[in-house]
C-alpha cells in the first residue's frame, strides 16, 4: 500500500489538510497537528509530584539489599551503607576507623610474616595501631 502513494502525492495530501484547517475544519485541524506536532502529553499535577515520587521509590528495590548481592554500582551501594552507619561526620568517622581496624586485623590473620611487618607500618601510619590505641593523648 506505501508503494501506491508517491511522496509528492503525500505532500499533496498534506497541503489539501492545511488548507482545509487553515478554513476552519476542526477535524483536519486536530488530524493535521496530531501528526505534525503529536499527541498531547497529559500535564503533570504539581501538587501530586511528591506522591508520584514517592510512589516511585516505593516501587524501587532496596539498595543496600541489591548492594549485598552485588547488583548496584558500588558508589551508591557505599553510600547506602555509609548513610546507614552514621548521621553525623564524627559517626561517619568512627565507624570507617572501625571498619579499618577490622580490615587490619583479618589481613594480619592471613598475611605472610614480610606482609604482616608492612601492614604494622601502614596501621600505624593511618594510626590505627590497635597496641596503641587510646594511648597517643597522654603522650604529647
Amino acid at each position: 500500500m506505501v508503494g501506491a502513494v508517491s511522496p509528492e502525492q503525500v505532500a499533496a495530501l498534506a497541503r489539501q489538510l492545511l488548507t482545509q484547517a487553515m478554513a476552519g475544519d476542526l477535524g483536519a485541524a486536530e488530524l493535521l497537528l496530531r501528526y505534525v506536532c503529536g499527541r498531547a502529553v497529559p500535564v503533570a499535577d504539581p501538587d501530586q509530584a511528591d506522591l508520584h515520587e514517592l510512589a516511585l521509590l516505593r516501587q524501587c528495590p532496596d539498595v543496600a539489599e541489591l548492594a549485598a548481592k552485588g547488583k548496584v554500582a558500588p558508589a551508591l551501594g557505599v553510600w547506602e551503607i555509609l548513610r546507614q552507619l552514621a548521621r553525623t561526620p564524627d559517626e561517619l568517622l568512627d565507624a570507617l576507623s572501625a571498619r579499618m581496624r577490622e580490615l587490619v586485623e583479618e589481613a594480619r590473620a592471613q598475611a605472610t610474616p614480610a606482609e604482616y611487618l608492612q601492614l604494622e607500618r601502614l596501621a600505624e601510619a593511618a594510626g590505627i595501631d590497635d597496641d596503641e590505641e587510646g594511648t597517643d593523648d597522654g603522650e604529647g
